[in-house]
């Protein structure tokens, strides 16, 4: 009998857990998830898309790994709120994110963020990403941290960007992840300013 009942009990604790959501924690003109409009506070419980509008900026709290990602105007993305180890939270179509890692002392870290040509994976840090499908470009500032930069579509084809540098593969970068730049105070204050925290 108490085998039975630790069982019942373990499979209600699991059907009673949360679900992985998101919240909007902020929000400037339109943005729309899944085609409908979102506002302050809206929840989100399901994988989706993204589109924010001109001149428009939205920030989204992801609950399963207590990270940040805020969303630049012009931008599609696609956010998936189940984290899976060595996959993205973030599929960025077009346009630019910001993401702000949660605590890492907790094993839930978020995966970062995937452009067509390159994945960004992370651990502890506070990184800008772009990706230009005109010109098949993704770009990358770390703020803090580091940040894994690693081509799609060639394995062994990365790079490590630290606080306060830049790389990009694609377009004008070349096939192949281009090589890591240190950037002025001036430089990182300006991409700081594209997506504030």
């Amino acid at each position: 009998m108490k085998t039975f009942l630790s069982f019942a009990f373990a499979l209600i604790s699991l059907s009673t857990q949360a679900a992985p959501e998101a919240r909007i924690v902020s929000l400037e003109g339109i943005v729309t998830f899944q085609g409908k409009p979102v506002q302050l506070d809206t929840r989100i419980t399901g994988d989706g898309e993204f589109k924010v509008g001109e001149k428009s900026v939205v920030k989204i709290f992801l609950s399963e790994s207590r990270s940040t990602v805020v969303l630049g105007a012009n931008t599609t993305s696609l956010v998936l709120l189940a984290h899976t180890p060595g996959h993205p939270n973030v599929n960025l179509a077009h346009g630019s994110a910001r993401w702000i890692s949660g605590d890492v002392k907790s094993n839930k870290i978020g995966g970062g963020i995937r452009t067509k040509n390159a994945m960004l994976t992370l651990k502890g840090t506070d990184f800008l990403a772009s990706y230009h499908p005109l010109l098949g470009e993704t770009e990358t500032v770390c703020f803090d941290g580091t940040v894994q930069l690693r081509s799609t579509g060639k394995a062994d084809d990365e790079k490590l960007v630290s606080k306060n540098q830049w790389s990009g593969i694609g377009g004008r970068f070349g096939s192949v992840t281009a090589g890591v730049l240190s950037l002025s105070p001036e430089v990182i204050t300006y991409y700081q300013k594209q997506l504030p925290r």
